[in-house]
């Protein structure tokens, strides 16, 4: 992507525009709120405290009882941060959200792992997260 392209994000192994990017409206997570998510930033292009925010998002999905799938670990989740800053070399500093769905129960019973950034906002801009 170049300069004044959308972001990219990731979702269960893909990288997709904002476009493309979906959740079913029959994930419990829309439906409940059944789900986790982390937030973080950078800082010159650096991931801020990355071990930190993904133990707590792994912390947080344990006391929900969902479980990423096997090859959902910390460090294929750090990868994915990397990969992202890479994929998105427009934005100078980024916001990073990190998101485990629970469990789809249509059409597959699967967790979703969603990885979403934005450019980093001023304190003036009121329409990003």
């Amino acid at each position: 992507h170049q300069k004044g392209k959308g972001e990219v994000h990731y979702k269960d192994g893909a990288w997709v525009s904002a476009e493309e990017l979906t959740l079913s409206t029959q994930d419990i997570t829309f439906l409940r709120g059944y789900g986790v998510f982390d937030f973080l930033r950078t800082y010159d292009r650096r991931p801020f405290t990355t071990e930190d925010h993904i133990q707590r998002l792994f912390s947080s999905a344990q006391m929900m009882d969902i479980h990423p799938p096997d090859h959902i670990t910390p460090r294929h989740v750090e990868q994915i941060i990397a990969e992202g800053i890479k994929r998105n070399p427009h934005l100078p500093d980024l916001y990073i959200k990190l998101y485990l769905t629970g469990k789809s129960k249509y059409p597959n019973n699967y967790t979703n792992m969603l990885v979403l950034s934005s450019r980093r906002c001023s304190k003036r801009c009121n329409n990003d997260w």
